[in-house]
């Protein structure tokens, strides 16, 4: 077994500082402070927003992110760790998460947006034809801009899961040529699973617990991104669902069909709200839409880890056990 490198100590140790969110009782912080689980309390860096308009600046409170050069000390020691861990497992998808996140092979430096990492997760999917692995990879390739790994992908990722709504939808936003072919596959569709937090739970589970809380979150923020690219594709789906096109009576059966299956058969956040975005676009009656949430809400919350996450600290001890815990029910819920 690979020893554990010291990670997160390869700087001097932090000076002594007023008890954190790890005490039992709440932490009262002062306007700029953070709250880093293991380290205490900082002053934080100014979270900037620039184009928000004067008057909207003026009114927000006083924000502040978690000084990086602290919650990202040993950041690349874990990656090293991490890569030649998770790529020599006989778990292809295992495998193929480290490739997600970049992580470098034994005894090769760590290249954020590496193009030949891309490549060969590309090259895993179209080989295992694995729905997970296929839909890393067109996301992975989207977020490195990489044309060259792009359309193979997200079509195999609709070969072997066509029931998959998701998989259309990324089709859509990568081929606008293949638009009438998409809006009916997603119409067909049973289904819609981003999975959305299998990457992070794979992540999370190779992380050891040694490792101190605060780079465990920092790593785990980072493993989420490729969230971000479904967030895109969601923007292609509400233009063409957009109450200014829905006259043609063809378009509007097929988006309805759609926000249904966003709605009641969506295994996710992100697509459950793009379901209600949907139904609201195309004007459902509010007594249903009332409803529907009630209902399907209801149905959702069943299970479900509730958590107090707080979004102004999100490395707070408190935080980062929430975010485990989300992470670990939802990708235990495929």
């Amino acid at each position: 077994m690979a020893s554990m490198p010291a990670v997160g100590h390869d700087r001097a140790p932090h000076a002594a500082v007023p008890a954190s969110a790890s005490a039992a009782q709440p932490v009262r912080l002062k306007p700029g402070e953070v709250d880093i689980c293991g380290v205490g309390i900082r002053q934080g860096e100014a979270l900037e927003i620039p184009d928000a308009p004067p008057a909207l600046r003026a009114s927000m409170p006083q924000l502040a992110i978690a000084p990086l050069d602290v919650v990202s000390a040993g950041l690349p020691a874990l990656w090293q760790l991490l890569g030649r861990t998770m790529r020599a497992s006989p778990d292809l998808r295992q495998q193929a998460a480290a490739l997600a996140m970049d992580l470098p092979a034994e005894g090769k430096p760590y290249e954020r947006g590496s193009s030949d990492l891309s490549r060969q997760l590309r090259d895993l999917a179209l080989r295992t034809n694995d729905p997970l692995i296929l839909q890393w990879s067109v996301q992975r390739c989207v977020l490195d801009r990489n044309p060259s790994c792009l359309h193979a992908s997200a079509r195999q990722w609709v070969r072997a899961e066509p029931d998959n709504l998701s998989a259309w939808l990324a089709l859509l936003a990568e081929e606008p040529s293949a638009q009438a072919e998409a809006l009916h596959g997603m119409a067909l569709a049973r289904f819609s699973d981003l999975r959305d937090s299998q990457l992070a739970w794979r992540i999370e589970a190779a992380i050891p617990e040694v490792t101190p809380a605060y780079l465990r979150m920092t790593a785990l923020m980072q493993s989420l991104v490729l969230g971000i690219v479904p967030q895109a594709n969601s923007a292609v789906l509400s233009k063409l669902c957009d109450p200014s096109v829905l006259g043609d009576a063809n378009r509007r059966q097929q988006c309805d069909a759609i926000a249904h299956v966003l709605i009641e058969h969506g295994h996710d956040g992100q697509s459950y709200m793009q379901g209600i975005t949907l139904a609201n676009h195309l004007a459902w009656p509010a007594s249903y839409r009332a409803s529907l949430a009630e209902r399907v809400g209801a149905t959702r919350m069943q299970g479900a880890v509730v958590d107090t996450f707080d979004l102004a600290q999100p490395y707070s001890c408190a935080s980062i056990a929430a975010m485990r815990r989300r992470i670990k029910a939802e990708a235990g819920q495929r």
